[in-house]
Parts: structure tokens; sequence; C-alpha cells
């Protein structure tokens, strides 16, 4: 072991001693006209700062990436629904507690009539454009948190009973889906 690293400092010694030297970088080899190599190197140039700099590009990509997340997130909470055949243990299991239930499909309801007052008929029927929903409107936003947790809390202890530490996982993918929904709404503004 000795021998290897007195090796290895040795030849930490003679990296630091290295002298570096100059490269040649220009190919003599070649005949280039010298406005013809500044004006590709400027187009290259210019492109790639275009395509960097692109504010249309970036948020197209943050559009589009905004749309595969919410379709990921609503697919995976129809699936959880599907698969778990939540609906008919809903509807037929003893276990559940109906109306915790009926509490949180209450607060989703108001939740998503928020969302619809607030992004469709305030800019499609009144005429109203607002830019932050915080400033202009934060009852509405208070209102939509506070319903929000209320029916994630009653509905992961309704169905508690039959699915026990499951129903958290199940109740936040279909939290996350239902969330997701408004992307598709248009904006009007």
């Amino acid at each position: 072991k000795s021998s290897v690293s007195v090796t290895m400092n040795q030849q930490a010694r003679m990296r630091t001693n290295y002298e570096y030297k100059a490269v040649p970088t220009q190919d003599d080899d070649v005949d280039h006209d010298d406005e013809t190599v500044k004006a590709a190197k400027e187009a290259v140039l210019h492109s790639r700062r275009g395509f960097v700099r692109n504010s249309r590009a970036k948020k197209l990509g943050a559009e589009i990436s905004n749309y595969i997340h919410s379709i990921f997130w609503i697919g995976l909470s129809l699936f959880v629904v599907r698969y778990s055949d939540l609906i008919r243990v809903i509807r037929l299991d003893d276990r559940v507690i109906l109306p915790l239930v009926w509490i949180s499909g209450l607060s989703w309801s108001v939740v998503l009539s928020l969302v619809l007052y607030l992004a469709f008929f305030l800019p499609c029927c009144k005429k109203t454009n607002c830019d932050d929903f915080n400033v202009t409107h934060p009852q509405h936003i208070q209102a939509t948190l506070f319903l929000t947790v209320v029916s994630y809390v009653t509905l992961i202890i309704a169905i508690w009973p039959v699915w026990g530490w499951m129903s958290i996982l199940m109740v936040s993918a279909i939290l996350m889906g239902l969330i997701m929904l408004p992307n598709f709404i248009p904006n009007y503004a």
C-alpha cells in the first residue's frame, strides 16, 4: 500500500509542476475568405442564441409540459378509480362512511364551481381580465384551498376502513387528477 501511495503522491507533484504550452488553433491548410468564415460563425452563434432565448419556444415547451403532466395525473386518477373499483365499493360496502363521502363530493363540487367561475365565467361572460387571482379574489382562493383540504381529509377518512394506508395514496392520486382538470379550460383572457 505504501508504494502505491508514494507513486500517487509523485504523480500529483508532477501534475502541479506541469507547464502548459499554447497550442496553435488556426487552420493553415484551408483557404477561406475571412468574411465568409466570420459570417458563418455569426450565423451559427445567432441561431443558437435565438433558440435558447426565444421566449415563444420556452412558452410553448412549458405549455406542452404542463399538458403532459396534466394528462398523466388525470390518467392516474382514472386508473385508480377504475382498478380499485372505488365507485362500486363506495355504493355497496358498509364499511365506507357515507356522510364523509358526501361532504367530500360537495366540497369538490364547490371547488370546481369556484375554479370555473374564476377561469371561465369572469373572463368570458363578465369580460374581466385578471392576471393574479390572489390579489383580486383572495376569498375565492382561500375558500378553494380550505374546501380542497376538507375534501381530501374527509375522503381519506371515509374509505380508510376499506383500504387502510392505501387510501392515502388513492385519494392523493385522485386529488392531483382533479387539480389538473382546470388546465384544459380555455384561456379567454
